[in-house]
């Protein structure tokens, strides 16, 4: 930052990106405020880039052009309350830092809008009267792939739908399989999903690889297991989930149901999730389960799929950290159930007892053994519809050298990165 100057203007500035609010440690909100910026917008937590974006476009090009900065960010935090737990603490942890001369806080102090009064305090100050700066670009009409190609830019992730592009054109292409399933989760209390043959046939219904291939574009792996590849400690010990239509439809006849059944797959407003679930509508009515598509904003359709409401339900999960028990725990054992993490609402003694002894102990292999019988014994119930661990690319600049993808999104420190 030592060599950038706003001149004479006192920028607003989002930061964002991960942990760029640590005023205290970070030293980004520092180095701004040495060159004039008049307020400083930057995350106390950690979260996807993926998010960042999404967040910092819609606060940028949205509610920033008609009100302060307080209450710009309050309404952003109210309209993505719940919408994953990293949208909710991007726009909730966010903090003010400003000049004193410009009507906020003292520097160093922070100011979360967590409530009415606390925007108040902002509300007729922060006005962004002055060009916004961003340390991450956000507005979509900055185009990244031309910044790019130009060498403004060393590394840019890679949309799906680019991949061909990228790939025509030899780029340096890197990929990383994310810490992170996507899955259709069954109401496990609710009939006819409480009885493990009907949710093994709708699994076996589901053509995966066909959705990975023309809806994805490629972009992700069959989740042939629920802990992902970098956290397993060996291969899964229970049976692949496979694609076998004939098969399905004669397990739903075994089950009571030769003629399938109506039900009911609750999502949150996404384009792709409504893709995807149309291909997954189609599958289930080759077995004739006729499915209808149930559509909601975030908060509606958590509280619905915490209460139990849904059928079924379309959903992903993040890891919080790079352990196996992450994806485990909060997700299957039964203390978890409903808005606990375990929305599928699975319970079995068997399982919680194996997770509750690996929470005791050190040693990685045994608690990986564990680990592994929880997971087999889940996977053989069939609580969801086990579908992808989603890829995320990037392509690297020839100069650029010592960069990896890190395993999981908060993990790269840069330490041993350089230009050529």
């Amino acid at each position: 930052m030592g060599s950038v100057s706003f001149g004479t203007a006192h920028p607003v500035v989002l930061a964002a990106s991960c942990l760029t609010g640590d005023y205290v440690n970070g030293g980004l909100a520092e180095a701004f405020f040495d060159q004039g910026t008049g307020a400083y917008i930057g995350s106390t937590e950690v979260s996807p880039m993926s998010v960042n974006k999404v967040c910092g476009r819609d606060l940028v090009n949205g509610s920033l052009t008609s009100a302060s900065a307080g209450r710009a960010l309050f309404d952003l935090e109210r309209s993505y309350w719940g919408f994953g737990k990293w949208y909710r603490f991007w726009a909730y942890e966010y903090n003010y830092y400003g000049d004193p001369k410009y009507g906020a806080p003292t520097p160093g102090a922070a100011l979360a809008p967590a409530t009415d009064q606390a925007v108040t305090a902002v509300t007729t100050t922060l006005h962004v009267d002055v060009p916004v700066y961003e340390v991450d670009a956000v507005d979509g009409s900055w185009n990244s792939d031309a910044e790019f190609e130009t060498g403004n830019l060393d590394l840019l992730e890679v949309p799906a739908q680019e991949l061909h592009l990228w790939r025509s054109a030899g780029a340096r292409l890197f990929s990383r399989e994310e810490l992170r399933i996507v899955y259709i989760g069954f109401n496990n209390d609710k009939p006819p999903f409480d009885d493990p043959r009907v949710r093994r046939a709708l699994c076996m219904a589901v053509d995966i690889e066909a959705i990975i291939a023309h809806v994805l574009f490629g972009a992700a792996a069959r989740a042939d297991a629920i802990v992902p590849a970098a956290l397993r400690g060996g291969p899964p010990l229970g049976a692949a989930q496979r694609y076998d239509p004939l098969a399905a439809a004669a397990l739903l006849a075994e089950a009571g149901y030769p003629g399938g059944f109506e039900m009911e797959i609750w999502q949150r407003e996404n384009p792709e999730a409504g893709r995807v679930l149309e291909s997954v509508q189609g599958c289930l009515a080759s077995i004739g389960v006729r499915a209808r598509i149930v559509t909601r904003e975030w908060s509606a359709f958590k509280q619905a799929v915490d209460r139990g409401t849904p059928d079924a339900f379309y959903l992903d999960w993040f890891a919080d950290y790079p352990d196996a028990e992450n994806f485990l725990v909060p997700l299957f054992h039964s203390s978890n159930r409903g808005g606990g993490g375990n929305r599928a609402r699975y319970a079995d003694e068997r399982v919680d007892s194996l997770l509750d002894a690996a929470a005791l102990l050190a040693d990685p292999g045994a608690r990986w053994a564990l680990f592994a019988e929880a997971e087999r014994i889940i996977m053989d119930d069939a609580p969801w519809i086990r579908l992808w661990f989603p890829v995320r690319y990037e392509v690297v600049s020839e100069r650029l050298a010592g960069y990896r993808m890190p395993v999981i999104f908060n993990g790269q420190r840069f330490t041993e990165v350089y230009l050529r």
